[in-house]
């Protein structure tokens, strides 16, 4: 994988010069010397190189202006005492000034600049140590600059940028002061946690690598936006306008290349004035595949380039070829390769770079090249759209280059592949539903709630899942799989979810769309002693044989299974297509709120790619590939920007009678599209009829839910999937309490009798049901953490039905008495009895043998029942007291 670093050298015209260019660092890592930080394997691994650099080209463009950090001139100090400012500015990534804190004493910090004469600046550029990347990260400082002009009274300028693992250049609104003090504050009651790996220790210093003012401007989040790393929402981080007289101009970077020779000296006669040289090459990210043994380790793939990851599929491939032989890869034997969710951090160059941005761009890159080490080229808005569309090049490779060919080397070969993208907030720059489209099963995951995994947001598994299934229902898919019930041991955890805590997960992903279970994980056990057993490092459900509960799992996966039949069954029913804009993913929108849609209304997420490519409007719907239709878009209220493209497609739906309901987008994000023609196009559509927003009250105005619902009693809200079968309709209807609840559901169908599948039992029965009008009414029992299915299938014979419920009682309490037996299977198959008055846990015994113990015990009582069986036609049994963990 490979990233872009440059030098840049400061040259007066006006004759000829004969000089060496520095070469840009050749440093294996993130950006600029800067080297990786190992993750899964050493650094010094043998099969990773030390270094690596190749040039790419070499420009000149003309600076009237001082575009050197204005550090040389300040003396700069800290309430830490003394430090070597030079340190801050050398251009060395791996050194560092050290300033200790403590954190509930005294964590204020802070580095001040000061100067003999007052100072314009204009941005200032900040790296601090600490960042852990896609695995948690260090408490962020809260930061600030601050200026001033007597060094008594401070006047705060701009909050400092998050820890990260490359540096962050922030834009500030042009000052004039002589002291400019950067504070750094840690809140002492923050809390470093990683849910994968527990709490690491805190810092106690703080590590400032790289802190330069500067009076030139640079392109506000400059490393983010040059795809440096996947920070999201760009696009609501917009430079501020720049003058004219500091920005450099498109038509006067001049290309130097052929006058640089192999080893850096240009022999060039530059015109009069002072000239900035650019060499810029490309190194390697250094990211290594894992986690795998380390004879197995080596750098990442490019990713944005099909040639090189289509040759490393097929070398991974043939190495099961030459295992398996050809006639068990494909139909036979080895049918399916999954790609996990996307761990491998960003890149920004490829081979061919400059020929695939015009050929999707349709400009020149070269000429903007500049902006993508932070200087302002054009003008700031110019600098900023150039880097939206480098970055949707970015992501359009991601999906085609890389996801797009390993499904086509897997099906030249007859095989399929399970695809996931994004799981954790944005973890690539591109779109994930464009990344799955690819995928024969597009793929999500669900962690367990947990404490040790704060950051496992629910919304942000639902956006997950839904996404999946969303790409499944447009392109016909059909199946939406998911790595489900991942959990980590560290340091709590391990072997502590049983059906009873996986069960209102499940049903939760299956109302987002899920209809094919993936567990994470099922382990091979060979090893019959006692358990717990093999495990994937500390990563589970730990679904395998050993498990306490599994001799006692087939009612769950009788579940599992009979749920996601029933939703393989005919074809999604959707109401509306939720558009989330360009530039963002959806499990990054989606961490802290739910798309903005109305009870009752079925909905799929589209992306750009979709309303460009692939889908039609005719007679007031929107058509996927598959026949899917959708009755309305509504975009999110988020999407201020759209590209011309996007909005020209929107229009043309609005012209075939889809109804447009969101917000008015205010511009476009590319530098490609035609600024004046957008704002006349969105200005006419938006004033043709679009609504102003969706909302509850927009939607009902176009056409009815196709399912509403009261609750009484203690209520939670309640989920659904509609899905339409060749002879009929399905619902299928979850809420998450764990108390009953009772439902008056109501249907947009008529013509048809309800009937309650339970896929817990397998049984089929009769539901009550009145009609009014074009809905049908059904009431719902669902028991705590309970689903159900309402499948409309026989013809109504009357307008209403009633049905006798068979209620539960009591008619027993099981108590005192308790024999168990705990087997420890081995050579002596040795047995233990116990006798206790009071169901508990056995983790609550004192005798370590059977407090730790893993297996399944036996368990008796003997009860004498005071009533006839065979008079009753049901039986309910009750346990009274505390239930224990083996239950």
């Amino acid at each position: 994988m490979k990233r872009l670093v440059w030098t840049e050298t400061l040259v007066d015209g006006g004759a000829p010069i004969a000089i060496s260019l520095a070469q840009p660092s050749d440093a294996i890592g993130p950006f600029g010397s800067r080297h990786v930080e190992a993750k899964w394997t050493a650094e010094t691994h043998p099969t990773i190189p030390k270094s690596y650099y190749r040039d790419i080209m070499a420009l000149a463009y003309r600076v009237d202006w001082d575009d050197e950090p204005l550090n040389k001139h300040a003396v700069i100090r800290s309430n830490r005492g003394p430090l070597n400012g030079a340190t801050l500015s050398d251009g060395d990534l791996e050194s560092a000034v050290k300033l200790p804190y403590d954190r509930e004493k005294d964590s204020s910090v802070w580095i001040e600049y000061s100067f003999n004469e007052p100072r314009t600046v204009r941005s200032f550029t900040l790296f601090m140590a600490g960042g852990h990347g896609q695995f948690g990260e260090a408490p962020k400082p809260a930061g600030w600059i601050e200026t001033s002009d007597d060094g008594v009274t401070y006047t705060r300028l701009a909050e400092l940028p998050g820890i990260n693992l490359i540096p962050r250049t922030i834009m500030v609104p042009q000052v004039t002061a002589r002291h400019f003090r950067f504070q750094f504050r840690i809140d002492p009651n923050a809390r470093l946690t990683s849910g994968f790996f527990g709490d690491r220790p805190f810092r106690t210093e703080h590590e400032i690598i790289q802190l330069e003012l500067r009076e030139a401007p640079r392109v506000h989040l400059y490393e983010d936006k040059a795809g440096f790393w996947d920070e999201p929402s760009l696009h609501e981080l917009a430079s501020p306008p720049v003058a004219a007289n500091l920005t450099i101009k498109p038509e006067n970077v001049i290309d130097v290349t052929s006058f640089m020779a192999a080893d850096g000296k240009l022999d060039w006669t530059p015109p009069a004035g002072r000239w900035q040289i650019l060499r810029i090459g490309y190194g390697l990210t250094g990211e290594t595949n894992g986690p795998t043994l380390d004879e197995l380790t080596g750098l990442e793939v490019d990713k944005l380039n099909r040639v090189h990851v289509r040759a490393y599929v097929n070398d991974y491939l043939s190495a099961y070829e030459a295992a398996l032989g050809t006639g068990l890869m494909g139909k036979r034997g080895l049918t399916h390769l999954l790609t996990d969710s996307y761990e491998a951090g960003p890149a920004n160059w490829t081979d061919d770079m400059e020929a695939k941005f015009k050929a999707f761009a349709g400009y020149d890159l070269r000429p903007w090249m500049p902006v993508l080490a932070g200087h302002v080229v054009g003008s700031a808005e110019e600098s900023d759209r150039f880097l939206w569309d480098f970055r949707n090049l970015l992501g359009q490779l991601m999906a085609e280059e890389h996801y797009g060919e390993i499904s086509r080397a897997l099906h030249d070969r007859g095989m399929k592949r399970y695809g996931e993208g994004h799981e954790d907030r944005r973890a690539f720059i591109g779109d994930g539903m464009q990344a799955k489209k690819y995928a024969d099963i597009p793929m999500g995951a669900t962690w367990m709630p947990q404490v040790d995994f704060p950051h496992s947001s629910r919304l942000m598994r639902d956006a997950d899942i839904r996404e999946s299934a969303s790409v499944a229902h447009i392109y016909g898919q059909n199946i939406a799989a998911a790595e489900c019930f991942t959990a980590s041991g560290r340091p709590r955890g391990s072997h502590a979810y049983a059906p009873h805590h996986l069960k209102p997960v499940a049903d939760r992903m299956m109302a987002n769309g899920l209809n094919r279970v993936v567990v994470h994980t099922s382990v091979h056990q060979p090893d019959d002693s006692i358990g717990p057993g093999l495990s994937l490092g500390q990563f589970g459900q730990w679904f395998t044989r050993k498990e306490t509960w599994a001799g006692m799992a087939h009612a769950w996966i009788g579940y599992l299974s009979r749920s996601s039949h029933l939703l393989q069954q005919g074809q999604f029913a959707a109401d509306v297509a939720y558009f989330y804009g360009q530039g963002d993913n959806v499990t990054e929108l989606f961490v802290k709120r739910a798309p903005e849609v109305p009870d009752g209304y079925a909905y799929d997420f589209i992306n750009a790619d979709a309303i460009l490519n692939d889908v039609t409007a005719k007679d007031g719907k929107i058509y996927a590939p598959s026949g899917v239709s959708y009755r309305a878009l509504v975009i999110d209220p988020s999407v201020t920007q759209m590209t011309l493209p996007v909005l020209k497609k929107l229009t043309a739906f609005a012209a075939a009678g889809v109804s447009i309901i969101g917000p008015k987008p205010l511009s476009t994000p590319s530098k490609a599209d035609d600024q004046a023609l957008f704002t006349r196009m969105a200005g006419a559509l938006w004033q043709n009829g679009a609504k102003a927003a969706p909302s509850a009250e927009a939607l009902p105005l176009v056409f009815p839910p196709a399912f509403t619902y009261s609750a009484t009693g203690n209520n939670a809200p309640v989920s659904f999937v509609h899905r339409v079968l060749k002879e009929g309709e399905l619902f299928f209807i979850c809420a998450e309490n764990a108390e009953p609840q009772k439902l008056e559901a109501s249907f947009h169908i008529t013509g048809r009798a309800p009937e309650i599948w339970d896929a817990i039992t397998g049984t089929i029965s009769d539901a009550a049901y009145h009609i009014e009008g074009d809905r049908t009414i059904v009431p719902l029992h669902l028991p705590p953490n309970g689903a159900q299915f309402v499948v409309f299938r026989q013809s109504a014979k009357s307008q209403k039905r009633s049905v006798k419920r068979r209620d539960a009682q009591e008619i027993a309490a099981l108590s005192g008495g308790w024999s168990v037996t705990f087997r420890h299977p081995g050579p002596d198959d040795k047995t233990v009895p116990l006798a206790i008055d009071t169901l508990k846990s056995w983790t609550e015994l004192e005798e370590p043998a059977l407090k730790f113990f893993p297996g399944q015990p036996a368990i008796h009582v003997r009860l004498r029942l005071l009533i006839n069986p065979k008079a009753a036609s049901c039986l309910i049994w009750a346990v009274s007291g505390k239930l224990p963990r083996f239950l």
